[in-house]
């Protein structure tokens, strides 16, 4: 994999480490959150993120882009409140096919609103996921 640079607002804060709790193989790469952006900063150096720009990694997913998609939808229908906003595999990233996906719920008693873009890249999907305040302009 080559080098990735990305630009974030000044007073953002970057953790470039797996510290989400994904449990099905996926590694978080790095994650942007804002000034207050963490809730309930969790045990074992694990935070609750309510507003964050994630990258992350799916070393198996093992299907075909329409499939990652549905079956990344199946997977979030646990979330409380979670609420289909639009689902598409007509997106592009980096110039390659990828899917998008937006979504509302209340996963971690805080309603937001999320992004989620990802493209193949080789036998991996690559993913990024943009999550706020319903009410922040997303």
């Amino acid at each position: 994999m080559g080098h990735v640079s990305m630009q974030y607002p000044a007073g953002w804060t970057k953790e470039e480490r797996d510290n989400f709790l994904f449990g099905n193989g996926v590694s978080n790469v790095v994650t942007f959150f804002p000034q207050g952006g963490v809730n309930n900063p969790g045990r074992h150096n694990q935070n609750n993120y309510h507003t964050y720009v994630a990258i992350a990694i799916d070393p198996h997913p093992d299907r075909t882009l329409s499939e990652y998609l549905q079956s990344t939808i199946q997977g979030y229908e646990s979330l409380k409140d979670f609420s289909l906003v639009d689902a598409s595999t007509s997106g592009h990233l980096s110039g390659q096919p990828a899917y998008t996906l937006v979504y509302y719920d209340n996963g971690l008693n805080v309603p937001s609103k999320s992004l989620e873009i990802g493209t193949f890249v080789g036998s991996k999907v690559y993913y990024f996921e943009y999550q706020a305040d319903p009410g922040v302009n997303n």
